[in-house]
């Protein structure tokens, strides 16, 4: 056997692999086959699964038959749908196709969210929005689009928890949120809801801004920033998050607080801030009333001279800020006794304070005011008046709510602020108007320095 001549083990080898390739070659050709079959056997029977007139439950399978669909298909499945869903949004009785007549109840879960629109009674212009085949996936995406007009975000939000029910996927602890919207369209993602107990990662914090939670509709963070705060109130039962906010907020003032001039930490109980004293030297805690009857006075006169300054230099804004933090307002809310001069004193307070709530704001100087129910016995209507944003945890009382939103049900606010559970709030953004519900990430206080 010459040199050039392969070994006998090496030419079996080659047999064997050759034979291999051979039936991986038939086996392929013969799954080739079946799916052709497959989907010719689909396309058949095709014509008949997208009659949604006869039976809007063949929406179940509408999106998963597109890919076996030929053009011409594809375009009849889509025409049929926005056909019926006309038809479903015709006054009157429309025969068969009228929404009486649609048994809701008993549709297939995957064809409800198709027909999510005339269900609930969601329209623009007198059309029923329509689910767009393209960007939806029912297992976890569904777009749905406003042909007649702009899209009503508020109703959506109203009537998201009977929608995520109503379509929600069987033995599945996920839920449809809303997480996108534009003009005309509004998209609902199905995911894990929040859990209760979250814990505050500091990676969220972000210069410039001050942390006020997470978007319980986006969970996305929230981030305010500084230049952008105004002046805010914060209200709520006991044991139902704020001190966790006011953490959360501090942490977040420390992280920025290059941007600060100074932080005035200032508790009517005496204990909420105790952890953070002598912490930073632009952060000062004190509990004592004349210090911070004090304190009111030296920021109207700071107020006085900056705006002094900024008329000078031609700014129309301070770019240092002051923040004046004060837990249990009502503390400091009426006199502390009953002389003339006590009651005098307060009432010189009281106007420093308003003063600053009223102009402060351009001279970079901030008020958070911090009570438990937000009526005239915790916090003055004056005072009240000028503090633009809101952070309302759980309040007992529907007229505590209204007090501070008006109405205090979808969709004028995300949620009922007498229903909210542990360390969520609902958010007023004082400079956009804009209402967000927030959970509280839990974040402990600074470790004792002895």
């Amino acid at each position: 056997m010459s040199d050039t001549t392969p070994a006998p083990g090496y030419i079996r080898q080659l047999v064997h692999a050759h034979g291999a390739l051979k039936q991986q070659i038939k086996a392929l050709s013969e799954g080739n086959t079946r799916f052709d079959v497959a989907i010719a056997n689909h396309r058949k029977n095709i014509p008949e699964r997208i009659r949604y007139d006869r039976d809007p439950e063949n929406l179940a399978a509408a999106i998963e038959l597109r890919p076996y669909a030929t053009p011409d298909q594809a375009r009849q499945m889509v025409n049929n749908y926005h056909w019926l869903l006309q038809k479903l949004a015709e006054p009157g009785d429309a025969g068969m196709y009228s929404r009486r007549c649609v048994d809701f109840h008993k549709l297939p879960v995957k064809a409800r969210p198709y027909l999510v629109a005339p269900f609930f009674e969601i329209n623009a212009g007198g059309k029923y929005p329509h689910l767009d085949f393209d960007r939806s996936d029912p297992t976890c995406r569904l777009v749905y689009v406003h042909a007649g007009g702009p899209a009503d975000l508020a109703l959506w939000r109203e009537k998201l928890p009977t929608i995520s029910q109503w379509i929600a996927i069987p033995g599945s602890d996920k839920v449809w949120e809303i997480t996108d919207s534009t003009v005309n369209t509004v998209t609902l993602t199905l995911r894990t809801p929040l859990p209760s107990d979250i814990r505050m990662d500091l990676r969220w914090l972000k210069k410039g801004h001050l942390f006020y939670g997470i978007d319980v509709e986006t969970q996305q963070q929230l981030h305010v920033p500084i230049d952008q705060m105004t002046h805010t109130l914060v209200a709520g039962t006991p044991g139902m998050g704020k001190s966790v906010f006011l953490r959360a907020m501090l942490t977040s003032c420390l992280f920025s607080i290059d941007q600060f001039e100074h932080v005035y930490a200032v508790c009517g109980q005496g204990v909420a801030f105790e952890r953070y004293r002598d912490i930073h030297p632009k952060l000062t805690v004190n509990n004592d009333p004349a210090f911070l009857y004090d304190l009111a006075a030296k920021l109207q006169a700071t107020m006085k001279e900056r705006t002094a300054r900024l008329v000078a230099e031609r700014k129309d804004k301070m770019g240092e800020y002051i923040l004046l933090l004060i837990d249990e307002w009502g503390a400091f809310n009426n006199p502390d006794g009953p002389t003339k001069t006590e009651k005098e004193a307060h009432a010189a307070f009281i106007q420093n304070i308003q003063h600053l709530g009223k102009r402060g704001r351009k001279t970079g100087i901030r008020l958070m005011l911090v009570v438990q129910e937000p009526v005239d016995r915790d916090i003055a209507t004056g005072v009240r008046s000028n503090l633009s944003s809101l952070v309302s945890f759980r309040l007992p009382l529907a007229a505590h709510g209204q007090a501070l939103f008006g109405e205090i049900t979808p969709p004028a606010v995300p949620a009922d602020p007498r229903t909210l559970p542990i360390g969520r709030c609902l958010y007023h953004d004082g400079a956009t108007s804009r209402r967000t519900l927030l959970h509280i990430p839990f974040i402990e206080p600074p470790r004792s320095r002895s």
